[in-house]
């Protein structure tokens, strides 16, 4: 009802992108809803980590009044606690300084990195960037309480 979600920049989870003011307006509890507040929850279902099809896959599925969490501010709600990965931080770098890391300089950068993050899994070589897949996707919820 009036609020239109897309996918946040990383994939994981999705902001509100759009609201319908005559919506807004007509319905109070719509009133607080800011363009970019992250949507956290769907009747308790956390949703920070899930992809925007996900996220529509759970909206599309709950009944007619859905209670959503939203927050306000600050960094995509799950970075909070996991921070970038180790092919975000790579790409971040290759996109910076393309032509700066030989094959052999990235995968050390690779490792590098997975050692600050913990993780144990071992690339095959250094990833490349990630690229731009289609448009974002977004839908509009039907109503919020």
């Amino acid at each position: 009802l009036g609020i239109t979600f897309a996918a946040n920049p990383s994939g994981k989870g999705v902001y509100v992108s759009a609201l319908d003011e005559a919506s807004a307006q007509a319905e109070s509890k719509l009133r607080s809803v800011c363009l970019g507040d992250f949507l956290v929850s769907v009747d308790k279902v956390d949703v920070t980590r899930l992809s925007l099809d996900e996220v529509l896959e759970i909206l599309d599925q709950a009944p007619l009044v859905v209670n959503i969490g939203l927050q306000r501010g600050g960094s995509e709600p799950w970075r909070a606690a996991d921070g970038l990965s180790v092919d975000e931080m790579m790409a971040a770098v290759l996109k910076r300084y393309p032509d700066a890391l030989s094959d052999s300089d990235q995968q050390q950068l690779y490792s590098a990195l997975q050692n600050l993050k913990g993780e144990d899994a071992q690339p095959d070589g250094a990833p490349d960037a990630p690229t731009r897949g289609d448009a974002p996707r977004s839908a509009t919820a039907r109503a919020v309480e």
